[in-house]
């Protein structure tokens, strides 16, 4: 939904177009995204280094640094699938995701933490983007499954 709005806004090359004014932060994510992609054959795909971009590069375009100009101007229509969330709201749920995926990619325990909600929060955020596909994902979630077969 980002990469959309961004391509509406900037072009299907808007990580490289100069069109947004990125930090250093969210510029170094964009070269490692196209260092990942050194082996394959030019001119490279949109989606493929859209594919490599970090969860923290989308998170962070959610930030307050963004909030004039890319939120304002695009990114705050990739949420309005339930009526719209405040940027702080949506970059804040982001956050705790992305947060939560890290532990689990990083092996942590996560047995202390409230699953149920973190697995609510998640398909409401989905939901702020497409409502179908939060359904989809409901329906297509083990996790009551899951969480039941561990005594949860």
């Amino acid at each position: 939904m980002l990469h959309a709005q961004l391509t509406a806004a900037f072009g299907t090359d808007w990580y490289q177009n100069g069109g947004p004014n990125f930090t250093a932060d969210s510029q170094s994510m964009i070269g490692d995204a196209f260092a990942s992609l050194v082996n394959k054959p030019l001119p490279l795909d949109p989606n493929d280094v859209v594919a490599e971009l970090k969860f923290a590069f989308w998170g962070g375009l959610l930030g307050p640094h963004y909030d004039a100009t890319l939120w304002r101007h695009c990114l705050h229509k990739a949420f309005l699938a339930r009526g719209g969330r405040p940027r702080k709201t949506v970059h804040g749920r982001l956050n705790t995701i992305r947060r939560f995926r890290n532990r689990v990619m990083h092996h942590e325990p996560i047995f202390n933490r409230p699953l149920q909600q973190l697995h609510d929060e998640i398909i409401e955020a989905i939901s702020w983007m497409c409502r179908d596909t939060a359904a989809w994902t409901t329906y297509r979630s083990r996790y009551d499954e899951v969480a039941a077969s561990q005594g949860n």
